[in-house]
């Protein structure tokens, strides 16, 4: 068992970490810009981009798991639709092929030359890196995002009472179920789209 330390030791350890967070703190403030978070001198800018991050397949590999997430969540919000599919089979190739380009470099020579030589040429490079990165989160963001465009906005109620001559308010369930709509499936409103159930 570590020992308890007396009142003053404690005190020289929280005032060292106090300075230590402070001298970071400032060396922040002196060399990197705020906004950017790039350094100020273009020196230690191109050594610090030179530096290779050996862990970028895993971060790729983590939006692979992430995108994963999104699609059994819209599978089970979204009405299915072949877009929806073609789209998520699409996003996972795709995404699948860059985490596989991306890997090929730390698994030795078990893969052609050529392939490994490309997986280098990405991963030691920060340009090409961030390139890759903003590439796989726009792929998040279409499979996050573009099923809500292709949904039909009209409201299921509005459709009905449109069909029947009433008033929404007059429209329920038995009223729907003598038109046979029911959600995620096109109606006469809906011919653009499978009626989402989006919460209002």
């Amino acid at each position: 068992a570590q020992e308890a330390l007396n009142p003053e030791d404690e005190v020289d350890e929280f005032l060292s970490r106090a300075i230590d967070a402070r001298s970071i703190d400032q060396l922040r403030k002196d060399h990197v810009k705020k906004f950017l978070l790039t350094f100020q001198t273009p020196e230690l800018e191109k050594k610090y981009s030179k530096k290779v991050d050996e862990r970028f397949s895993s971060y790729v590999a983590c939006t692979l798991l992430v995108f994963c997430f999104i699609c059994c969540i819209q599978l089970v919000v979204f009405p299915r639709s072949p877009l929806m599919l073609g789209l998520y089979v699409c996003i996972f190739v795709l995404l699948a092929a860059v985490l596989f380009v991306c890997a090929v470099h730390s698994c030795g020579g078990l893969f052609p030359g050529a392939l490994q030589r490309l997986s280098r040429t990405i991963v030691r490079s920060r340009a090409r890196s961030t390139a890759i990165a903003v590439f796989v989160v726009l792929l998040l963001f279409v499979a996050a995002f573009a099923n809500m465009f292709s949904c039909s906005r009209v409201a299921l109620r509005d459709c009905a009472a449109r069909e029947l001559n009433v008033t929404p308010a007059a429209v329920g369930p038995c009223q729907l179920r003598a038109l046979n709509y029911s959600l995620g499936t096109a109606g006469p409103c809906h011919g653009d789209g499978p009626a989402c159930h989006f919460p209002e």
